[in-house]
């Protein structure tokens, strides 16, 4: 293809053909040739493409006619870096029409290219200006935005129109129809309508009879798309309400979400004072707030609400320090007794010590020691509209036992005592507990698992006692405390590690080392209502959060958030 060059243009070399090609032309030796005069100027393109004139003289008057025409215009660049603005070959077919945006576009841009003034009129610039759409990044733009006329048709429908909506439905007896045969040799069929069956412009016409309006006629469609589950082309009133209950169910559960957990980073500290030990207990104490933790060697920390450390206290402290122990002592777990202030810590010497955390600095009160067998769990009720009411501390041994200590007056003593010559924690035998009867009594219920217990809970509604163990063959157990009535079994295979009970909700919900998350009804022991999955290994903390209703769930590697379903 030959391109015309600035050299040739001045001096007029070349013929052009009847068909609009140029031939005798020399071609460029050099890729920038020297510029051309205005009058002059290259094109990038053979004048075959661009049409223009023998003289190669630029009429900006014709490209001027183009632009008010509407007419597309066209452009071509010089080897020079010029560009120039061509008018496009003429033809039979109808010329193209451009917007008046892009017009009154060009009407600008055309001195920038063609150094020629043309007028430009007010109107144009508010043509490209005018239609463009604001941005809501602009403050005084999500202000004037008017929710009312943006709100979405479930939005719009109230009580009242769902009412006449499932009369319209009841009342709807469409008329029969024909239905043409394949082929021409046979007559059409009639088929019969299933009342309160509608289409989509039967449905389109019913809902804006029942709005008032007809603005909703192009979402209407989508919206028929989605209720015609059954893909027949008809939507009756059983689909409607199955979509508006799922949208309004949906609708609650975001409302009811208050405050959205886990909005700020963690702050996570690490507890020198563990000395390399794992915590076993993490408590939270109030009046004032704090938090207490308690490694599995008896160190107890203790954190104000910031995290941050505040003191430290030996629990496996002995009274002569010279003397060695023979043992290493290990806390299994420790609760708060929130109407009396006290923190119980048990651990593997087979006691329970009470601690005293209603002051600025924690002390040993008493020392329940030489039990029979080593409380691995424990569980603290009272009474929230009478926190003086006798109270219950539960706790889970080893053996398989229950033991329940009833204390009468939690808030003036816990139990009897005498006076002592010299300072420290009163220290009191298990078999000497018939003796504290005026403050304290001591129930032991037996052979309620085979091992050891896991998790203890006291369900005051029903006066029972929710355990679980490691055994698949009394996985959980419901204890009547008075032992009147049946013990309810749940069998699961490798045992339960944790659970955690709602009365509101009625569920039961059971965490296992098999990485499954089961949801029970207390009364059915046969299967679970539900088992959820994602933990990759054993679940070993279980809660359920009534308000969201949701389980919260934590296992060895990882934390889980499912739902109830």
């Amino acid at each position: 293809m030959n391109y015309l060059t600035p050299r040739d243009a001045n001096h007029g070399h070349g013929t052009r053909s009847p068909g609009g090609s140029v031939s005798g032309l020399s071609r460029s030796s050099s890729i920038f040739p020297q510029t051309a005069s205005p009058k002059h100027r290259g094109s990038l393109f053979p004048s075959s493409v661009t049409g223009r004139k023998d003289s190669f003289e630029d009429d900006f008057d014709t490209h001027r006619m183009t632009l008010e025409a509407g007419m597309t215009p066209r452009f071509s660049v010089s080897r020079g870096g010029e560009i120039t603005m061509v008018s496009g070959r003429k033809s039979r077919s109808r010329e193209p029409i451009i917007s008046p945006a892009w017009k009154a576009l060009m009407k600008c841009m055309f001195p920038i290219i063609t150094g020629t003034q043309m007028s430009i009129k007010e109107a144009d610039v508010t043509e490209i200006t005018g239609k463009r759409k604001k941005s809501f990044s602009n403050p005084e733009t999500i202000e004037n935005f008017q929710r009312e006329k943006h709100v979405r048709l479930e939005e719009e429908i109230k009580l009242k129109h769902l009412e006449q909506l499932m009369e319209e439905f009841d009342v709807h007896d469409p008329e029969d129809i024909w239905v043409p045969a394949e082929s021409g040799y046979f007559p059409p069929k009639l088929v019969k309508r299933i009342p309160g069956c509608m289409n989509v412009t039967e449905f389109q016409e019913t809902i804006a009879k029942v709005l008032g309006t007809n603005e909703y006629d192009d979402y209407l469609g989508k919206l028929f798309t989605k209720l015609d589950t059954s893909c027949d082309g008809y939507v009756d009133w059983n689909e409607f309400c199955t979509y508006m209950l799922l949208l309004y169910r949906e609708n609650d559960y975001l409302r009811s979400k208050k405050e959205i957990p886990f909005l700020q980073e963690p702050k996570i500290r690490h507890i020198v004072q563990n000395r390399q030990e794992q915590t076993t207990k993490m408590i939270a104490i109030d009046n004032p707030t704090k938090f207490v933790t308690i490694s599995r060697e008896g160190i107890m920390s203790v954190w104000n609400p910031n995290m941050q450390f505040e003191r430290s206290y030996n629990v496996s402290e002995d009274d002569d320090e010279s003397q060695k122990r023979r043992f290493k002592m290990w806390v299994t777990d420790a609760v708060y007794m929130q109407n009396c202030h006290k923190l119980a810590i048990c651990s593997t010497s087979r006691d329970i010590r009470f601690y005293d955390v209603s002051a600025t600095s924690f002390f040993e009160e008493f020392h329940l020691f030489a039990m029979t067998d080593v409380p691995y769990c424990l569980d603290y009720w009272y009474d929230v509209k009478n926190p003086g009411a006798e109270s219950l501390l539960i706790f889970g041994l080893d053996s398989g036992d229950i033991s329940l200590l009833h204390f009468k007056r939690p808030l003036t003593q816990l139990f009897e005592t005498p006076f002592l010559s010299e300072g420290g924690a009163q220290k009191i035998f298990v078999k000497d507990l018939p003796q504290h009867s005026k403050w304290v009594t001591h129930k032991v219920l037996q052979k309620i698992h085979p091992e050891l217990i896991r998790q203890v809970r006291y369900i005051p509604d029903s006066d029972a006692i929710i355990s679980s163990s490691g055994c698949s063959r009394s996985a959980v157990v419901i204890a009547d405390v008075c032992g009147l009535k049946k013990n309810y079994v749940f069998r699961i295979e490798k045992g339960v590690e944790c659970f955690d009970h709602n009365r509101n909700l009625n569920i039961l919900v059971t965490g296992s080392i098999d990485h499954y998350i089961r949801v029970w009804n207390p009364y059915v022991t046969s299967k679970p209502t539900a088992i959820l999955t994602g933990h990759s290994t054993g679940v070993i903390g279980i809660t359920i959060h009534e308000e969201f209703a949701q389980v919260f769930s934590y296992s060895k590697d990882a934390v889980g958030l499912f739902l109830i379903p």
